[in-house]
């Protein structure tokens, strides 16, 4: 039995788009080891050189949470009515946010983290994906402990729809990673065009329910809120926290498939032109 393998010019970009989904698992499972092992070497270098460790953990969404709370108490910020209290609201707003917009930026540069790779040709880039959304989703584990801690200072105690918080964060994650696919691709060739679209990523905050409400005051930021899908996929996340009750189901389930067709596109368009960015690295 022959035991090497022949790999085909752009071998990749043969597999059909259902099969994607099937090849990622197969990867992932087959690389588990590895994966476990980038993991486990990133989470802890991020930390062990610095004195507080795990700390900046909760210290950077602290510290987020102090500049909004600033502003608010200015009355120059009119956050709109709020289920819970304004400090816990943004706390558990801007760290599911985090959780986003920093899986948008790490696979967006999966070619250039991987560029002392790219001459590999066995070497995989789902795994580099998936350690990512691993890593980012541990540092918002370790940040809830912070978040349970708040809400129990204000008498919010969780309810069994914490349960669901987990699922309710997967569209989310698929989102902000499809995203970031979708860039990573472009951003070899048009360079610029990833600085733009990382500073539009930046502002898509302001519309979306992160430091207020989703009936804010202002008609024109609602208006934009409504037609934001990340609106709805953020809310139910932040609801299964605060054991808010659960709105607008339909546009809550178009969204999250809205995100897992974007993130199949950006998957896809990883297959198709791998090859070419990684002559152009």
């Amino acid at each position: 039995m022959s035991n090497y393998a022949v790999y085909e010019p752009n071998y990749r970009a043969k597999t059909r788009s259902i099969g994607i989904w099937l090849s990622c698992l197969t990867t992932i499972l087959q690389r588990k080891d590895l994966l476990f092992y980038l993991v486990k070497r990133d989470f802890l270098s991020d930390y062990k050189r610095s004195f507080i460790s795990v700390g900046w953990v909760l210290i950077t969404p602290a510290l987020g949470v102090a500049s909004w709370l600033i502003i608010n108490y200015t009355n120059i910020l009119h956050p709109g009515d709020l289920p819970i209290p304004y400090p816990a609201y943004v706390l558990i707003s801007t760290m599911i946010w985090r959780l986003f917009i920093s899986i948008y930026q790490s696979t967006s540069n999966v070619f250039f983290e991987s560029a002392s790779f790219s001459l590999d040709v066995r070497f995989l880039r789902e795994v580099l994906i998936v350690k990512q959304i691993i890593l980012q989703t541990l540092n918002l584990a370790v940040g809830l402990i912070f978040i349970e801690i708040v809400l129990i200072y204000y008498g919010i105690y969780p309810t069994w729809k914490i349960i669901s918080f987990p699922f309710t964060l997967l569209p989310l994650i698929l989102m902000g990673a499809g995203i970031g696919l979708l860039t990573s691709v472009y951003s070899v060739v048009l360079p610029d065009a990833k600085k733009w679209l990382d500073y539009g990523m930046q502002l898509l905050m302001f519309v979306t329910p992160v430091i207020y409400s989703p009936q804010v005051s202002n008609s024109l930021i609602r208006k934009i809120i409504l037609l934001n899908p990340i609106s709805y996929l953020l809310d139910w996340s932040r609801d299964s926290l605060i054991g808010g009750s659960f709105t607008d189901p339909g546009k809550f389930l178009i969204s999250t498939g809205g995100a897992l067709l974007i993130f199949l596109a950006g998957l896809r368009l990883l297959y198709l032109a791998e090859d070419k960015v990684i002559e152009k690295l």
